[in-house]
């Protein structure tokens, strides 16, 4: 019987603005605990890990005490070797889907004027069963509007999905063996693809799962998996965790529970998921959709502008410039009133302008009444006295 071995070391790089305990937490779904180990100094301990058919296999494991990181490594062992499978579009090879590193994705963009398109042709090196496979979104990031699968199987090929909308990142078919799928993806909003993973079953059937990492005495762990996305997190230093010296592996599988503090991711805050909202980074609780393409009313561009309606000021007539001259958030092109009181009635500035002259015409005859009223106010001049000697002497003068 061939044993293959897939190891995983769980180490994540430091970043930048690193998100809390709590933050990184919530994004899984489920957990279980480790209990203090009756060992003496640190010690690699494996857990038997349960079937994790469709699940990431990212896991977090978080001291309890010190609520830090620890580094992991995930292990996968298979009676019989995975089918290795290539993703192409359009005839060029996507690797990144195909990588098994979370970090890398594929971004399919939305057309500007109508409903993306991609279709993905798989290719093994030989035919392997299947019946479902996962779409791996990226954070922020809607699931496609309709998925359709075909299989080349028994020399032809065959629809083994017709087209529909999923609902889950697990999309399920009957059973088929093929060595070539084929699988397009409609999308309204852009598309981002961290894997495009086969869940083969005839390999799913015969594998055992374990994780490891790095036990200290009198200490208890949780464990976090079944991540709904990608969470880059900073842990602990590693070290050699694949190594099967010195390993304690426990003898019974841990029992799974919810959760308690998963939330699902929600980008705009509307109480919708992410993966199943129309309208991922605008807020629409209502996800309202009145034309029935998929995309919320609020992120859809009815006037195909290149602006989408919840920044539209006109969203029914096409205005790129977006002009809005009295500034009342109505688009020129649609103000139908205009909200400023000189344009809302036009007679204003008309009257303004014949006041303000008559109002300066008066101005002008008060100046001039006013200086007409000074003049004649203006004193005669007294006429002068004649000199002593001019005088004619009476004869009472006495002398």
């Amino acid at each position: 019987m061939l044993t293959f071995t897939l190891c995983a070391l769980l180490v994540f790089p430091v970043f930048a603005g690193a998100q809390t305990p709590a933050a990184s937490i919530s994004h899984f779904q489920q957990m279980f605990t480790v209990p203090e180990q009756d060992i003496l100094v640190p010690t690699v301990i494996e857990v038997p890990l349960p079937d994790l058919a469709g699940s990431r296999t990212q896991f977090l494991v978080v001291e309890k005490s010190t609520e830090s990181y620890i580094a992991s490594s995930f292990q996968r062992e298979f009676a019989t070797e995975p089918v290795p499978i290539t993703i192409s579009v359009n005839g060029t090879s996507r690797a990144s889907l195909v990588d098994d590193n979370q970090e890398t994705n594929e971004t399919f963009p939305v057309p500007e004027t109508s409903t993306g398109l991609v279709e993905f042709f798989v290719e093994g090196t030989e035919p392997f069963s299947a019946s479902s496979f996962v779409i791996d979104l990226a954070e922020n990031v809607s699931l496609p509007v309709q998925v359709q699968v075909k299989a080349g199987a028994a020399g032809a090929e065959q629809t083994v999905l017709a087209s529909m909308r999923p609902r889950s990142t697990r999309v399920q078919f009957p059973q088929v063996t093929a060595a070539n799928w084929y699988i397009a993806m409609e999308y309204v909003q852009p598309l981002r693809i961290n894997e495009l993973r086969f869940v083969q079953d005839d390999v799913q059937t015969e594998q055992s799962n374990s994780l490891r990492f790095l036990a200290q005495p009198e200490t208890e762990y949780q464990v976090y998996l079944d991540s709904e996305l990608y969470v880059p997190v900073e842990t602990t230093e590693a070290g050699d965790l694949r190594t099967d010296t010195d390993v304690l592996v426990l003898a019974e599988m841990p029992v799974l529970q919810e959760n308690p503090t998963f939330i699902f991711a929600d980008s705009d805050g509307d109480i919708i998921p992410d993966k199943i909202d129309n309208c991922v980074s605008v807020a629409n609780p209502e996800q309202t959709d009145i034309n029935k393409n998929g995309r919320g009313d609020r992120c859809d561009d009815f006037d195909k502008d290149g602006v989408i309606n919840a920044m539209d000021n006109c969203p029914d007539t096409p205005n790129r410039n977006q002009a809005d001259e009295d500034g009342d958030g109505i688009g020129d092109v649609c103000d139908e009133e205009e909200s400023r009181v000189t344009e809302k009635y036009g007679w204003i500035p008309w009257i303004a302008m014949g006041g303000a002259i008559i109002i300066f015409g008066m101005l002008f005859l008060i100046v001039i009444r006013r200086m007409q009223a000074e003049a004649k106010r203006v004193p005669e001049k007294e006429p002068l006295k004649k000199p002593m000697s001019d005088r004619t002497e009476s004869p009472n003068d006495t002398y």
